[in-house]
């Protein structure tokens, strides 16, 4: 019970206790088991040299009573010390060792769910060698035995597996089938997410959409969902070149960063699989996405507001104009404004840097400022180079020194 609940310093001493009242009264198969119970204590306490000194123990005592269905059993527990242990990395061979021999006495003896047991034990394994075939073709033969058993809970962290190294072959349509499956049994919300990837890849664009949005109606989703949920529908809305609700979407992802700052991180979640979805759209689009994905991780204090994804909506001529940028909306600019005045004044001067991810730039709130280089920009007055990661070098260009007004210069 206590190793069950993850209490396994209390399961570590009554298993102890049990040990010795066995030893004592030369019980040697339940002395073994004891021994086989103490050396997954001592691994998931990272204690390695007494899981192993326990393992191997066990198996030297069922060996002297010659259960072969438990030794094949204890060999599955040292495969998976093995694999837990951290010095072992770059060197599990001697696990398919294990492994092997207890597929063969499993089979011997006709435990099917033994069989199912190696090979998903067999899937792991190769899954770490980054073998997605093999991983894959050990899984499915654990799926098979699985699913005439109906082991549901078994099933659903193989169809998850499963599905992932599907999506890793680029093999979408069986990576689909998988998560379906596995929502029929057990409809977790990261789970939705990798079908939702799964439908951008096929292109089926409305499913992804669908999907995504029933995690933002989720009360259970946390803010990585969310943020996923969000970027997934905005990956699709661009394909489906919807303008509009893109921008909505991107509103509604910036104000969920901003209301859960305090818990925003690693999204943890391997956007290469999105690469070609992403690679499909304009650059601009891309670019916007990738900035998302950015704040979300925390790579970024602000959204990153390029100045030459500025647009000018409307403009009056010799005085005011509005502009747009997806990550703020619109602006208003004005010539008489002291912002617009200060940045051109500096510009006249000389070349200035500035760093688009800082809350203010050159003293001035930043939106405003980026925005009006943006501008700027779109009139052709002032040209930029990137020299460092939102770090930009802007001069004005020969058309920007002929228009800048005598008096900022």
């Amino acid at each position: 019970m206590y190793f069950a609940e993850g209490d396994n310093t209390k399961a570590l001493e009554l298993y102890s206790d049990s040990l010795k009242f066995f030893e004592a009264h030369d019980d040697t198969k339940n002395t073994a088991a004891s021994c086989g119970n103490i050396a997954s204590c001592y691994s998931d306490l990272s204690d390695y040299s007494k899981a192993y000194y326990f393992i191997k123990k066990a198996i030297r005592l069922y060996k002297e009573t010659g259960a072969t269905y438990n030794i094949a059993d204890v060999r599955v527990t040292y495969a998976g010390i093995y694999f837990n242990d951290p010095a072992n990395k770059g060197n599990l061979d001697p696990v398919l060792g294990c492994l092997f021999k207890s597929l063969q006495t499993y089979k011997e003896i006709g435990h099917v769910r033994g069989e199912a047991l190696v090979y998903s034990g067999l899937g792991k394994y190769y899954k770490i060698q980054e073998d997605c075939k093999s991983a894959i073709e050990n899984y499915e033969k654990s799926i098979s035995i699985y699913e005439t058993l109906n082991e549901e809970l078994k099933l659903s962290d193989l169809y998850s597996s499963t599905g992932i190294y599907y999506v890793k072959l680029k093999e979408y349509r069986r990576a689909k089938e998988c998560f379906g499956r596995l929502l029929e049994l057990n409809p977790e919300i990261n789970d939705k997410l990798s079908l939702a990837e799964v439908y951008i890849n096929l292109s089926e664009f409305n499913n992804a959409i669908e999907i995504s949005k029933g995690v933002l109606d989720n009360s259970d989703a946390d803010y990585r969902s969310k943020c996923l949920a969000h970027i997934f529908i905005l990956i699709s809305l661009f394909s489906l070149s919807n303008e509009a609700e893109s921008y909505t979407t991107i509103k509604e992802l910036i104000r969920c960063h901003s209301m859960n700052k305090s818990t925003a991180g690693e999204l943890d979640w391997d956007f290469s699989d999105l690469a070609e979805a992403l690679t499909n759209l304009d650059s601009s689009k891309r670019i916007l996405i990738e900035d998302l994905i950015s704040l979300m991780q925390d790579k970024t204090a602000y959204p990153i507001i390029r100045i030459d994804q500025v647009n000018i909506a409307r403009e009056e001529a010799g005085s005011r104009a509005e502009v747009f940028h997806p990550f703020v909306g619109c602006k208003t600019i004005t010539k008489d404004n002291d912002s617009f005045g200060k940045i051109i004044k500096n510009l006249s001067k000389e070349n200035i840097e500035i760093n688009i991810d800082e809350s203010a730039v050159m003293g001035i709130e930043r939106d405003i400022a980026l925005m009006t280089f943006g501008f700027l920009h779109k009139k052709g007055f002032i040209y930029f180079n990137e020299i460092a990661p939102n770090i930009l070098k802007i001069g004005l260009t020969d058309r920007g020194g002929e228009k800048i007004p005598k008096s900022a210069k």
